[in-house]
């Protein structure tokens, strides 16, 4: 993530695609890690545009995000609610 955007490669280091998920920045930059879970890269775009932003792993369109998201330097983390549900994992 970062003002350059979220790209996916191949393992040869051919390019795949590549998502904007914001034009924020600040002078620390923003230096998280993506996570990969069930076909999405979930990315903390805090810094970019306030969001969690969810991308098909496939082609980098947005599945879904969350709003909110105020300067957070933190890798997301993928944890069921106390009512047993997890993050979607599927557009609606």
């Amino acid at each position: 993530a970062g003002r350059t955007g979220v790209l996916a490669f191949t393992m040869e280091g051919k390019p795949v695609w590549k998502t904007e998920v914001g034009d924020g920045v600040h002078e620390w930059g923003t230096a998280t890690s993506v996570v990969l879970h069930k076909g999405l890269v979930i990315v903390n775009a805090s810094v970019e545009s306030g969001r969690i932003v969810a991308l098909d792993k496939a082609d980098g369109k947005e599945v879904w995000h969350f709003d909110g998201i105020k300067r957070s330097w933190s890798t997301p983390v993928i944890a069921k609610s106390s009512e047993g549900r997890a993050p979607p994992s599927e557009s609606k």
